[in-house]
C-alpha cells in the first residue's frame, strides 16, 4: 500500500468522524444562537409593556430597568433624554399597536402545521391571521409574503422545495423549531 493510498483512508476516516461532529456543533450553537434571540426578544416585549403603562413614582426602578433593556437588546439604542422621557414622562402607545402574542403563537404554529400538509392557502391564511394579531410577530409576514407570491406556482415540487427551503434557512426565526425540524425533513425526502 503506498502512501498516498494511507493517506487517503485516513483522510476517509478523519472526514467520516469530523464531518458530523462539526456539523453538530455547529447545529448546537446555531440552535443555542435562536434561542438567545427569542429570550431577548421577550425581554424588549415586556420592557415596552412596563413603558406602556403610565409614569409612577413607584414604578420609576422597573421603568429604568425596561429602558436599560431596550438599550440592550432592541438594537436601537435610546439616547439619555429619550431614556430619561421614557422613566419619568412618556407612555409608549398602546391601542394603535395592540398585539395578541397567544392568537399570533397559535396562528403561526398552524400555518406551519398547514405548510406541511400541503394546504398552502389556508397556511397563507394562518400566517396573515398571526400578522394582524400581532404585527411583526416572528416573520410571519415575510412567510405569508413568500407564499402569497409563489401562490401559483407551489404544485411545481421544484418551487415548492426552493420555497419551503427558503422559509427554513431565512424566515425561521422564533418559529417552532419541531415544525422546522419536519420541514427540514420533508426537504431532505
Amino acid at each position: 500500500m503506498s502512501i498516498w493510498d494511507k493517506l487517503k483512508v485516513i483522510s476517509a476516516v478523519l472526514a467520516s468522524v469530523l464531518v458530523p461532529l462539526i456539523l453538530g456543533v455547529v447545529g448546537h450553537r446555531y440552535t443555542q444562537a435562536l434561542k438567545e434571540r427569542e429570550v431577548q426578544s421577550r425581554f424588549v416585549e415586556l420592557a415596552v409593556d412596563i413603558l406602556s403603562e403610565p409614569p409612577a413614582d413607584e414604578k420609576r426602578n422597573l421603568r429604568i430597568w425596561a429602558t436599560r433593556v431596550i438599550n440592550e437588546y432592541s438594537g436601537v439604542a435610546l439616547d439619555s433624554a429619550t431614556a430619561r422621557e421614557l422613566v419619568e414622562t412618556f407612555q409608549l402607545p398602546t391601542a394603535a399597536t395592540a398585539r395578541d402574542y397567544t392568537t399570533a403563537s397559535r396562528r403561526e404554529r398552524e400555518g406551519f402545521e398547514l405548510l406541511l400538509a400541503g394546504r398552502y392557502d389556508s397556511a397563507i391564511a394562518a400566517f396573515a391571521a398571526a400578522e394582524a394579531a400581532y404585527p411583526t410577530y416572528h416573520q410571519v409576514y415575510e412567510i405569508g409574503r413568500l407564499l402569497r407570491r409563489n401562490r401559483n406556482e407551489l404544485a411545481d415540487p421544484a418551487t415548492r422545495g426552493r420555497i419551503i427551503r427558503q422559509i427554513v434557512d431565512e424566515y425561521a426565526w422564533g418559529a417552532p423549531e419541531d415544525l422546522l425540524s419536519q420541514l427540514r425533513a420533508q426537504l431532505a425526502e
